[in-house]
C-alpha cells in the first residue's frame, strides 16, 4: 500500500467493494445479454478452446460464472474483497496483454461493444494500481453480523452459475 490515511482507505473501500464489482458485473451482463462466445478474447480463450475441443458456450458460461463468483466475494466477503479485486484485475490485464501480443484490437470484455483493447487495458490497469495503492482499513471493510454474508455469498454463487449456464 502506497497511500495511507482516511482518504486512501475510503478510496480502497470504494474500489474493492463497489467500483470493481460493478465494472466486472457490467462485463458479465454484456456477455449474458449477447449470449455469444464469439467476442471473447480470441488468443487467450477462443484459440485455446478450439485446440482443446472445448464447447464455446460452456466456456462462456464458466467465465461469466467466475465473474459472478468474484463479484459476490468482493461484495459480501469483506476480508477477501481486496485480494479478489487484485486477482481479477491482474488476470484481466494479463489477458489483455496476451491479446495485444497476438495482434487483437478488441478483447470482447464487454461483448461486441467493447472499446479498443488499449482502453480496456488502461481502465483495468488503473483500477489495479488504485487497488494496490489504497487499501481499506480492516474496520472500514465492515462485517455484517452472523452468518449472513456467507449465506448471501453462497446464494449469489449458485444464482450466478444457474443464470450463466441457463442463458
Amino acid at each position: 500500500t502506497i497511500f495511507k490515511g482516511p482518504a486512501a482507505q475510503t478510496i480502497g473501500l470504494l474500489l474493492t467493494r463497489v467500483i470493481i464489482p460493478c465494472w466486472i458485473f457490467s462485463g458479465a451482463v454484456f456477455k449474458l445479454v449477447e449470449t455469444s462466445p464469439r467476442p471473447l478474447p480470441k488468443v487467450t480463450f477462443l484459440d485455446f478452446a478450439s485446440r482443446h475441443h472445448i464447447d464455446l458456450y460452456i466456456l462462456l458460461a464458466v467465465l461469466v460464472s467466475l465473474e459472478f463468483l468474484a463479484i459476490i466475494i468482493m461484495v459480501f466477503l469483506a476480508r477477501y474483497a481486496r485480494a479478489m479485486a487484485i486477482f481479477m484485475l491482474t488476470c484481466f490485464c494479463l489477458i489483455l496483454i496476451n491479446e495485444i501480443r497476438g495482434g487483437a484490437t478488441s478483447c470482447g470484455c464487454l461483448g461486441a461493444f467493447s472499446p479498443p483493447i488499449w482502453i480496456m487495458l488502461t481502465i483495468d490497469g488503473l483500477l489495479l494500481l488504485g487497488t494496490l495503492a489504497c487499501a481499506p482499513k480492516a474496520s472500514m471493510a465492515g462485517r455484517l453480523p452472523g452468518r449472513w454474508p456467507l449465506g448471501a455469498a453462497a446464494t449469489g454463487i449458485v444464482l450466478g452459475v444457474v443464470v450463466s449456464f441457463g442463458i
